[in-house]
């Protein structure tokens, strides 16, 4: 017999990944922000300010989505960018004193809900973290 669709390993983490982003988005829609927006005013705040291209490497989301989601943060003022003096097609990107607000508040939101998920996983959570790291790493990249 072959697996179920359910009991498949691309199922689990897709919904589990539902889940975790709905409740994300509820809790982050008080703030007006998605939660892949506020994932990108989390790094440009880790890192101070920082290439688009390193913010794309930094977060995973695509080329395509990630310039909607800088035209609204800089809409909203809460990131600014400014070409590259080294590289004038570059863009350097960073937090406005409003951005760092929000950041703070929607960073809050995120550790809430992520201890929240956590508190769920119980005492297996490091071993997930580790299996997770492990899934996410390029499998073409030790070849």
């Amino acid at each position: 017999m072959s697996i179920a669709v359910e009991d498949t390993l691309v199922h689990a983490l897709h919904r589990a990944s539902q889940i975790i982003e709905a409740q994300l988005a509820e809790r982050l829609a008080g703030l007006d922000l998605t939660p892949r927006q506020a994932t990108m005013l989390m790094a440009i705040g880790e890192a101070g300010e920082a290439m688009q291209t390193t913010l794309v490497a930094a977060t995973g989301v695509d080329r395509s989505t990630i310039g909607t989601i800088f035209e609204r943060l800089e809409a909203r003022k809460l990131i600014r960018r400014p070409r590259s003096m080294v590289d004038t097609r570059a863009r350097i990107v960073s937090l406005t004193d409003e951005g760092e607000r929000v950041e703070r508040a929607a960073r809050a939101i995120v550790e809430d809900v992520e201890q929240a998920s956590r508190a769920r996983i119980g005492k297996d959570g490091a071993a997930l973290d580790r299996a997770l790291k492990a899934l996410a790493e390029d499998p073409t990249a030790a070849e």
